[in-house]
């Protein structure tokens, strides 16, 4: 039953159709935010060179910037859609849905361009929505929300980690030269996965520990340390996606942050936290099939942007 799940015994009462109603919002508010954010981080650096990431005057001016702001905000509005959405469905129906912010993005590029989406855009879009659109089916039906066990956060915990060791790693070595456009892009993903998949753990905590008296036993110190994971990663999130619009255009960032973040998310959510398994081995072919297929979309219209669209007459 798609409405609510309730099958397992130790699993959490989720919502599949309304966490999917609240995530399309939220990727709907996230599409019109980055383009804001994309435009005032243009006006932000356009008297200096910003390809090796922003600088901290930079970040300042942004904070001056109207555009930036109004961006920000529909950001910020659409983040408490997308919590709303993860506390009452599992992350691999939820996050899915940001998908829909890609296809926005290529249609405001369109009309900002005035270009039509060429046909490897088109197709994208297609294979795209066709392929979230079986994998949330799939995982509404049979996804769960178990309780998070403490050896599950620790192996999160360790996750996002390696996460942020490797990113330190790669800014060491890359000393004072810039980073590739699409590293930029697909660390921004990363972070955003990890903030995501972190934030879900905090709620199912709560949700599971809710009645209980709050004590400053183990359990709870991995908790501290998940929110600690959350504003650590988040705020890296942040600063990585400014630079990626530095670097690159919405519509590249938006395609990006929607691979990269629910590949994340949902990859530590069905292996890490349990949410596939009660899944049967055809929900795991359809998962499989389905996620290539919206990759392959997403990479499609990807491409399509970057090669630009058909111009429109003149009328």
């Amino acid at each position: 039953m798609l409405l609510a799940s309730t099958d397992a015994p130790a699993a959490l009462s989720t919502f599949p159709i309304i966490g999917i109603l609240l995530a399309a919002i939220g990727a709907i508010l996230i599409a019109f935010g980055n383009q804001e954010q994309s435009v005032g981080v243009a006006s932000a650096s356009s008297t200096t060179d910003a390809s090796s990431g922003l600088s901290l005057r930079q970040l300042r001016r942004l904070f001056t910037t109207p555009r930036w702001l109004l961006g920000s905000a529909l950001i910020g509005v659409s983040m408490l859609f997308q919590l709303s959405a993860l506390t009452i469905a599992p992350i691999s129906v939820v996050q899915p849905i940001g998908v829909i912010a890609l296809v926005i993005a290529a249609a405001i590029t369109a009309r900002v361009t005035r270009a039509r989406p060429n046909r490897r855009s088109l197709l994208g879009i297609a294979l795209a929505v066709i392929g979230v659109g079986v994998f949330v089916a799939a995982a509404a039906s049979v996804a769960t929300s178990p309780p998070v066990t403490d050896a599950s956060l620790l192996v999160v915990l360790g996750i996002v980690t390696a996460g942020l060791l490797a990113f330190v790693v790669l800014r060491v070595v890359a000393g004072r030269r810039p980073m590739p456009p699409l590293l930029v892009v697909v660390a921004a993903g990363v972070f955003s996965g990890f903030v995501v998949t972190l934030s879900k753990v905090v709620i199912l905590r709560v949700r599971t520990e809710f009645e209980a008296i709050i004590r400053l036993d183990e359990s709870n110190l991995i908790t501290i340390g998940c929110l600690v994971g959350v504003a650590v990663s988040g705020l890296l999130s942040v600063y990585l996606a400014q630079s990626a619009h530095a670097v690159a255009s919405s519509a590249v960032v938006v395609a990006g942050l929607t691979v990269v973040d629910p590949l994340v998310a949902v990859t530590i959510g069905m292996t890490v936290m349990g949410e596939a398994s009660a899944a049967p081995p055809w929900a795991i072919a359809v998962f499989l099939a389905a996620g290539a297929v919206a990759v392959a979309g997403v990479v499609l219209l990807a491409q399509g942007q970057s090669s630009g669209g058909e111009p429109r007459p003149q009328e």
